[in-house]
């Protein structure tokens, strides 16, 4: 796909490999974003970290992050909700969905929501990297345990 024929929603891939990729981390359980936080750390610099669906927008625009990684499970928004509003307000970074949720149907909901990302987070110290590095190449990346459903 060139750069006439993407989708308004989605980003140009990143290029620039001597920068570090911002990320801004959705999640409303305070403990896992810490610990995505420090997980990601390690290769992206973590440009925000936002609890809920409603400071999302405020975050990114805050932030103006590579990428966005985020929960599903949101408390008052879903975050396949809350995708579709930050893209409805001009946000084109990919978005790597992070959840418990595992079923198909929510899969393409993702998709449908304009996600490149779906890591379960029972996989995430091994596919939450791959996933962010895949979906910044405009790539799509699904957990190995869930594709193979």
């Amino acid at each position: 796909m060139n750069e006439r024929t993407r989708r308004p929603h989605q980003a140009a891939p990143f290029r620039d490999e001597t920068v570090r990729p911002r990320v801004l981390v959705v999640d409303d359980h305070a403990p896992m974003l810490g610990y995505v936080a420090r997980l990601l750390e390690k290769e992206f610099t973590v440009a925000g970290l936002v609890l809920d669906a409603d400071s999302l927008l405020q975050g990114w625009l805050a932030a103006r992050p590579d990428v966005i990684v985020m929960d599903i499970s949101l408390p008052r928004c879903s975050g396949l909700e809350a995708a579709t509003r930050v893209r409805e307000a001009g946000c084109g970074v990919p978005i790597v969905f992070l959840t418990v949720h595992d079923t198909p149907e929510i899969v393409r909901a993702a998709w449908v929501a304009g996600g490149l990302g779906y890591v379960a987070k029972r996989d995430l110290e091994w596919d939450l990297v791959p996933a962010i590095r895949a979906a910044l190449h405009g790539h799509r990346f699904v957990s190995a345990a869930l594709d193979s459903q």
